[in-house]
């Protein structure tokens, strides 16, 4: 699957440079075939690495995330398209996130307040998704302008027990970057 990956990444970057700049007009199939795309993508641990060659994919997740047409939309239902692709390219986002090469390059882009905006989101796995990725990508700075840091911070130590009681997983550089939060860097 890796090598498969790494041959169609550049194409599926191709499709989402041209699909991202329509976004606005996009149909519901489009966001339900944008969203399988995202899933395909996410498939399979070692894609992390594949990623950080390919940090444009990156970017055009963060776009998802910061496009109003679709946060706007975002319901509490699951089989609602736009809370779909929402929850996928966010879930996508905790995923890779734990490439150092990845989570560096979503810091400089500075998107907390977009993610902060999906915090109030009515639907649950959203919303857990998006403290994931805020766990990460928060500085003191901004801590310290939410509404409600206590959540971020017990969604940092429910993942840190969840990576510690999995005794299957190599998750070193996880546990340290959540260290590292809990630690206030």
């Amino acid at each position: 699957m890796d090598g498969l990956l790494s041959t169609m990444l550049p194409q599926y970057n191709t499709l989402f440079n041209k699909l991202i700049p329509l976004i606005d007009q996009w149909k519901h199939p489009t966001i339900r075939a944008v969203n399988y795309l995202i899933k395909i993508v996410n498939h399979g641990p070692t894609n992390r690495k594949i990623l950080a060659d390919h940090l444009s994919f990156i970017d055009h997740m963060l776009t998802l995330v910061d496009t109003p047409v679709i946060y706007n939309n975002v319901l509490d239902n699951f089989s609602h398209a736009e809370t779909n692709l929402m929850n996928t390219a966010v879930s996508f986002l905790a995923n890779m996130i734990n490439e150092p090469a990845i989570l560096s390059y979503i810091k400089q882009k500075k998107m907390t307040p977009s993610f902060l905006r999906l915090t109030s989101a009515r639907y649950e796995p959203l919303v857990y998704n998006t403290y994931n990725v805020l766990a990460l990508i928060t500085t003191e700075e901004d801590i310290s302008k939410m509404r409600n840091p206590d959540v971020l911070l017990s969604t940092v130590t429910e993942s840190l027990r969840a990576i510690m009681t999995d005794q299957n997983s190599d998750k070193k550089n996880q546990v340290e970057q959540l260290l590292e939060i809990l630690k206030g860097k």
